[in-house]
């Protein structure tokens, strides 16, 4: 498994501010596996609770704190809720592209 750390990531073309992400690459030579974590303090929890709930695919423009940059879909899978903030996961839908 890859992991990049993302710089910044926008959600249906809206920019989000997050706190902390995850992009993971489960295999290499699979590119259409893989998911990502997304860290908020609690600014975007309506927004992440909205996606959830949806249940809708979502575009994702990924860009990771090493200079790379990747283009998807992700389908909201889970969404958790803690004093600390709000982390939402995204499983990949597809093969995922890079910029």
């Amino acid at each position: 498994m890859t992991i990049y750390d993302i710089a910044e990531v926008s959600i249906n073309d809206q920019q989000i501010s997050i706190g902390k992400g995850y992009l993971n690459v489960h295999d290499a030579d699979n590119i259409s596996s893989w998911d990502v974590d997304l860290f908020d303090d609690g600014r975007h929890e309506h927004l992440f609770d909205e996606l959830v709930s949806n249940k809708e695919e979502v575009s994702l423009v990924i860009e990771t704190k090493d200079g790379s940059s990747f283009v998807g879909r992700g389908l909201p899978t889970r969404l958790d809720s803690s004093p600390l903030g709000t982390t939402i996961t995204l499983e990949g839908t597809g093969d995922l592209q890079p910029m």
